[in-house]
């Protein structure tokens, strides 16, 4: 329960700051108001969709996913949708409420590196980690005895 903990807790804090890390690399540090602002209000709400995408994608399962292949197409399939659903959220919200707001393709393009990075590493080094512990899953099957 303790790996999970962590794992979240840094998903939710990478997931919160790989935005500002995308626009700062976007626009070189001089970040306009424009391009902001719409993150950094809708913030909560695109972070919990990244997370609902890396519990749908499976990345907080260390029962029956102990194989890093599970874990890197989990990353990326988590990354694509938690980043495409918050821009999507986004591009709806300035389609229909705030026709000034600005979005950026390669901010998110950036920002689905940042994610897709993260998930990849962090789950591969707790992996690694739990192999070198002795982490071991037990399974047992039931079923006719062979004769």
């Amino acid at each position: 329960m303790r790996k999970e903990a962590l794992l979240f807790a840094g998903d939710v804090a990478v997931a919160s700051a790989s935005m500002g890390i995308a626009l700062v690399l976007r626009f070189r540090g001089e970040i306009p108001d424009y391009h902001l602002i719409p993150y950094l209000t809708f913030l909560p709400l695109i972070v919990l969709c990244r997370l609902v995408a890396a519990s749908y994608a499976g990345l907080y399962d260390f029962r029956r996913r102990l194989t890093a292949t599970d874990h890197a197409f989990g990353a990326i399939g988590a990354s694509v949708l938690g980043v495409g659903a918050g821009y999507a959220l986004l591009a709806g919200i300035q389609l229909y409420y705030a026709p000034l707001m600005q979005l950026s393709r390669l901010v998110a393009l950036f920002d689905l590196a940042i994610m897709a990075a993260w998930f990849g590493a962090s789950r591969g080094t707790l992996l690694f980690w739990l192999r070198r512990s002795g982490y071991r899953v037990r399974v047992m099957l039931v079923g006719p005895a062979e004769r």
